[in-house]
């Protein structure tokens, strides 16, 4: 059976040097810059790969912490809804733009129609 753990930086300058050290050790690593997460994923009988992780990041002083794969699934939900919130935010301004200056423009050329009107009328006169 296989075993994982996520290991989240605290800051780039730890996450790239743990990235780095963590390259040979042995097992299965996944690495996302993004998040600065890293997961490595051994088999139940090489677990001692974890204590060694563990006194790299020690001897180094990096700046981790463990988080549960499942709190980091709901970590990145939250992220992705921000970005959501943050487009939606965005688009909306963008179309209250587009709004008034439609409604500018409708109500310059309904004076311009209106003054045209008051033209025509004195010309008919």
């Amino acid at each position: 059976m296989e075993k994982s753990i996520c290991y989240q930086a605290q800051d780039e300058n730890s996450f790239g040097s743990l990235a780095k050290l963590i390259v040979c050790c042995g097992a299965v690593v996944n690495v996302n810059p993004k998040t600065r997460v890293i997961v490595v994923s051994v088999d139940e009988s090489q677990t001692k790969v974890f204590n060694e992780i563990g006194e790299v990041i020690d001897a180094n002083a990096l700046n981790f912490k463990i988080v549960d794969q499942g709190e980091l699934a709901y970590q990145q939900r939250g992220q992705k809804l921000h970005q959501e919130l943050e487009d939606a935010r965005k688009k909306s301004e963008q179309y209250y733009k587009w709004y008034t200056e439609a409604t500018d423009k409708y109500e310059r050329l309904k004076k311009q129609l209106g003054a045209i009107s008051t033209i025509i009328e004195a010309i008919s006169r």
